[in-house]
């Protein structure tokens, strides 16, 4: 009876052997996304993953660049808010906005005219203390958002 025993189990140990299975490893990005699934425990970055960091960093630059050719003063601010900006600026901006934060109705929209001349001042005398929401919406639709607040 025991050699039996003895000799299903050798008989079952290349078995295990070969249909075991082997550790596999797991990445993911940061939006918790699988990007690699495999035998590597370095992983690999897919091309996608690549691109997807190459693009978001040029959006980051593109707002960086925007932000540098606006000037919003003083912050904070009391009674006028000043907004100016420059002429390759002027070419992008569609309309500049303000609501207050965690209220979704505007308090201020204004479209961007030529007679603006580059600038608007807000009067927000009337304004609640509190921090509110610059938004610069660009002309191929992108919006550009600041918080400012108000004493």
């Amino acid at each position: 009876m025991m050699r039996i025993k003895i000799f299903a189990l050798v008989l079952l140990m290349p078995c295990i052997f070969v249909f075991s299975q082997t550790q596999i490893y797991f990445n993911y990005d940061d939006a918790g996304n699988q990007r690699y699934r495999g035998d590597s425990s370095s992983g690999r970055q897919s091309d996608a993953t690549t691109q997807q960091t190459t693009a978001v960093s040029s959006q980051q630059n593109e707002e960086e660049n925007f932000w540098a050719q606006i000037v919003v003063y003083p912050v904070p601010v009391k009674d006028i808010l000043t907004l100016q900006w420059t002429t390759d600026a002027d070419v992008l901006i569609d309309t500049v906005s303000m609501y207050q934060y965690g209220i979704l109705n505007w308090n201020f929209q204004q479209k961007n005219l030529p007679h603006l001349n580059r600038q608007i001042q807000i009067s927000m005398a009337g304004y609640y203390r509190g921090i509110y929401v610059l938004a610069f919406t660009l002309k191929n639709g992108r919006t550009y958002t600041k918080n400012i607040i108000k004493q």
